[in-house]
């Protein structure tokens, strides 16, 4: 195996190990009862908000709703992003590990 594939292999379990606690913590949260009932919150507030959009109301009335939608989804995105992240990480090292012979 090449040395430049057996450093970025390397480079990932660092990478990897490094956000596993951080990632563990997400999961674990994400199944927890109040998690999940803030998750229907979150969603429920999602579906007022587009509730009240028609086609053809303002540009204007878009982008405030599409603010307001962010705001909602807001608490989520964190945990979210650590869980892709982390997804990402793991995807890119199989398929590294994939591409050839060891």
């Amino acid at each position: 195996m090449s040395t430049l594939r057996t450093d970025r292999l390397a480079e990932l379990d660092q990478a990897l190990a490094q956000r596993r606690a951080e990632y563990e913590r997400v999961r674990a949260l994400t199944q927890q009862p109040a998690y999940q009932r803030d998750l229907q919150s979150v969603l429920a507030t999602v579906v007022t908000i587009l509730d009240v959009f028609h086609a053809g109301d303002t540009g204007e009335k878009a982008i405030y709703l599409l603010g307001r939608l962010r705001g909602a989804v807001a608490l989520l995105e964190a945990d979210l992003a650590i869980v892709a992240e982390y997804e990402t990480l793991r995807v890119r090292r199989r398929k590294l590990e994939a591409s050839g012979p060891v």
